[in-house]
């Protein structure tokens, strides 16, 4: 999943930023799922967002600032490219 997710699909982003949330088959990550579901997001699928405003919600400002510099960086990797 990751290497499709990494060509810019948005349904396997979604789906790789699900694991990281919950832990499941990678180390559970807040900022790596925000970064992914910001990808599916800008990918056009729109729950992501939604999904990523749930995680943001109980982020703290540190780890979102985090999660936001690295969801710039995967913009840049796998939405632009």
């Amino acid at each position: 999943m990751k290497a499709l997710a990494e060509q810019g699909y948005a349904y396997p982003q979604f789906g790789l930023a699900a694991m990281y949330a919950k832990g499941q088959g990678v180390e559970q990550s807040d900022s790596q799922a925000y970064a992914w579901w910001s990808a599916a997001a800008e990918n056009g699928y729109s729950s992501a967002a939604k999904a990523r405003g749930t995680l943001a919600s109980y982020m703290s400002e540190r780890d979102l600032a985090t999660a936001k510099k690295l969801a710039k960086e995967y913009w840049i990797k796998y939405v632009l490219e």
